[in-house]
């Protein structure tokens, strides 16, 4: 009788899990718990940015060498930061790039430290 009422509890547990799951994954946003990747709204950036040390030669650095190899998402908040990131080393950052997505191809660029779309 015990091991049917514990098969019963694991069955309703698993069962509001599997609900939550749905609920979470389909109807909000992304950064709760139980939320899916795969729903949430797709877009790609491609960016390289142009940095000149105090001797005025130029590097350019591609956003994506900036980012760690578990996390490669590259947002506009992110962006914001890597360009304050490389304005700690160089004189002058500027950058370009272009982010896709379902609204299209957009190009975006920094000026004065800030993403412009």
């Amino acid at each position: 009788m015990t091991t049917t009422w514990i098969g019963i509890a694991q069955l309703t547990f698993t069962a509001i899990l599997l609900v939550r799951m749905v609920i979470v994954g389909f109807f909000q946003p992304v950064g709760r718990v139980f939320s899916w990747a795969m729903f949430t709204r797709g877009s790609y950036i491609t960016f390289e940015f142009t940095g000149y040390d105090s001797a005025g030669r130029r590097h350019v650095v591609d956003a994506l060498d900036l980012t760690p190899s578990h996390g490669p998402a590259v947002t506009v908040r992110r962006l914001e930061r890597m360009a304050a990131y490389l304005e700690q080393t160089y004189t002058q950052v500027s950058g370009e790039g272009t982010i896709m997505n379902v609204a299209g191809t957009r190009p975006i660029r920094i000026e004065d430290g800030h993403v412009v779309l």
